[in-house]
């Protein structure tokens, strides 16, 4: 459409009295996949979600299609959630900080068949009136990131083969299949959290120290009640 002489995003805001960011916005349900496209056209989802959904990649969309909605122990049939909580778990999911990359954004030869980070469309900076709610620029190409780190990380342990004894250090980064994946995941609107802690030996030779057993929640719950008790008393004052 845009293609088209005299339908440029000026004349359209022109003549409609929108914003360009809603122009964008209407013009982007374009991009719908057919399953999402069908929800919004009868209605089962907002404009809002359909907006959310339509400016990620589209590989991208069956996913965040499911996160629209939730099904309680109570419900016949999953229910819609308000787009807020779509719009979290876009951005805790999809989302990929350039600022925070590794890499360098200018480097074209990190993915020759993407090019640079700077130009390429697959990032919000690149339409800013359609991400305008996004506040830092965004990639949301996760296979390209990924492909990029892997690259950089190449030749940083080919210029220092050090790094690749370290424990810890690149080689354990690079096997890493997602690093976006170990960013906080905020399923459903982030009521939970996907992950738990990692181990903490220290603990666990503190308690075996004190005598604790691994495991042994019950003499774990003793020894801070005794713990709490001796601090009472200490800091107790007489009238």
């Amino acid at each position: 459409m845009l293609d088209i002489p005299g339908y440029d995003i000026a004349t359209l805001v022109e003549k409609s009295g929108k914003s360009a960011s809603h122009i964008y916005a209407r013009l982007s349900l374009l991009q719908l996949i057919p399953e999402v496209a069908e929800a919004f056209i009868h209605e089962r989802i907002t404009a809002s979600h359909a907006n959310l959904i339509a400016r990620i990649p589209q590989e991208s969309q069956a996913a965040a299609f499911e996160q629209c909605w939730r099904k309680d122990w109570k419900d016949d049939e999953a229910h819609l959630l308000p787009s807020k909580f779509l719009s979290a778990w876009i951005q805790s999911n999809l989302y990929l900080s350039l600022a925070d990359a590794p890499f360098n954004r200018e480097d074209q030869t990190l993915n020759p068949a993407a090019g640079a980070c700077t130009t390429c469309p697959r990032r919000s900076g690149y339409n800013t009136a359609l991400f305008s709610d996004v506040v830092s620029d965004q990639c949301l190409d996760g296979k390209c990131f990924q492909t990029k780190i892997t690259v950089h990380i190449d030749r940083q342990i080919a210029t220092r083969p050090d790094l690749r004894s370290k424990r810890g250090g690149l080689e354990a980064v690079r096997a890493t299949p997602r690093l976006h994946q170990l960013q906080t995941q905020v399923p459903h609107g982030g009521w939970s959290l996907p992950f738990r802690s990692p181990p903490q030996p220290h603990r666990a030779a503190i308690l075996h120290c004190r005598g604790i057993p691994a495991g042994d929640h019950k003499a774990l719950r003793g020894t801070r009640a005794r713990a709490r008790s001796t601090t009472a008393t200490e800091f107790s004052f007489s009238p």
